[in-house]
């Protein structure tokens, strides 16, 4: 089939900056329009704006006739959402399949249903709504593993490619003055500063390091909605090497490559909260391409694919202040180790975060749907 044959309409909520090579990668392979809920910093990409500023679109008129037009009126052999689970999502789902149209669902989630009435209900209903599709793109092994044993998909179906990040080592780097920062050897935490990530299990976790190894610094880069009480808790334990920096632009590559460059360790802590996770934790990739060991909990999605326990670093219980404190200690005491495991995050980086691999996979899925 011939390029113009095969047009994609592909519902996605934003463009991220990692995401630009491997959209730019599928453009030139296919005829592709977005859906993006907010308009794209780069809008070189053919997209149709359908966000709204109010609580649903269903309650803004433009937006919804802007996604109903483009699902009923406008020309595609394929349908494709990376949020299945959307409102909107399922009824484009619907629509594509009535219009005899292919579906493939981008899938990113890989919690197990919880024993939540709620969480049951909503996979039963959903269940029907999703032997529709026709392809699954698949970002984690722990995604793949969720869709063969507890959704009973067609393996064929399935097509597996990782999640890819920018490479920060690419990037200049800027000098960053940190205060009683010399000499100490800095652990990183970056990202959203929200419940989910626990953030709040780190700060417990560096005041029993900080007692073993006074020459440390958390370094604590992000926002968000407990960011308040997460400093609360750091001033209640009298952590005076608790810094926390602020966010950084998304865009602002170069401060976000000298942050990465300046860390021993990075770290996500992130939880389980009822039936979500950390999908993926592209944060991860960043600090392994500046040659960082790193550190996750097992509720991050990226730890099976990117973190070889014991080698580039460690994967812990969440939660766990035991688990995540001696992991972090195992890095900080052992330089040559730490020298060894980031040459192996390197690496690792190097053969996974692969955008080329990422868009040839997504090609395997887009003609797989189209023959089906």
């Amino acid at each position: 089939m011939t390029r113009q044959k095969i047009q994609i309409l592909f519902k996605h909520p934003v463009l991220r900056g990692y995401r630009v090579p491997f959209f730019q990668g599928i453009v030139e392979k296919f005829q592709v329009k977005f859906l993006f809920n907010r308009v794209p910093a780069i809008t070189d990409f053919p997209f149709v704006y359908i966000g709204t500023t109010k609580k649903s679109m269903w309650l803004d008129f433009r937006a919804t006739r802007n996604f109903l037009r483009e699902l009923i009126f406008s020309n595609y052999d394929i349908f494709i959402t990376s949020t299945p689970k959307a409102s909107a999502s399922i009824l484009g789902i619907k629509i594509a399949k009535f219009r005899k149209r292919k579906v493939i669902v981008w899938e990113e989630s890989w919690c197990y249903p919880t024993k939540m009435l709620k969480s049951k209900v909503t996979f039963f209903l959903l269940h029907p709504v999703f032997n529709i599709p026709n392809a699954f793109f698949i970002t984690s092994t722990k995604t793949l593993e969720l869709n063969q044993e507890i959704k009973r998909r067609d393996p064929s179906q399935l097509f597996l490619a990782p999640q890819c990040s920018l490479d920060y080592s690419k990037f200049n780097t800027i000098p960053i003055d940190l205060n009683n920062a010399q000499g100490k050897k800095i652990i990183l935490y970056l990202s959203r500063i929200i419940y989910l990530k626990g953030l709040d299990v780190l700060i417990r976790a560096y005041s029993v390091i900080k007692k073993k190894d006074k020459d440390t610094l958390l370094l604590i880069v992000g926002d968000g909605d407990f960011k308040e009480e997460c400093e609360s808790l750091a001033l209640s334990l009298n952590l005076k090497d608790c810094l926390f920096y602020g966010s950084v632009a998304e865009n602002n590559y170069e401060l976000k490559a000298s942050l990465y460059q300046l860390c021993d360790v990075f770290v996500l802590p992130s939880r389980f909260v009822k039936s979500r996770s950390e999908g993926w934790g592209i944060v991860v990739n960043e600090a392994m391409s500046m040659s960082k060991p790193v550190v996750v909990t097992d509720a991050v999605g990226c730890s099976d694919d990117m973190v070889q326990h014991g080698g580039n670093g460690y994967v812990v219980k969440y939660s766990s202040v035991k688990e995540i404190t001696e992991a972090i200690l195992k890095v900080l005491r052992n330089e040559n180790k730490r020298k060894k495991m980031g040459e192996i995050s390197r690496k690792i980086f190097d053969e996974n975060n692969q955008y080329q691999k990422m868009i040839k996979v997504f090609n395997d899925a887009v003609r797989f749907a189209l023959e089906s």
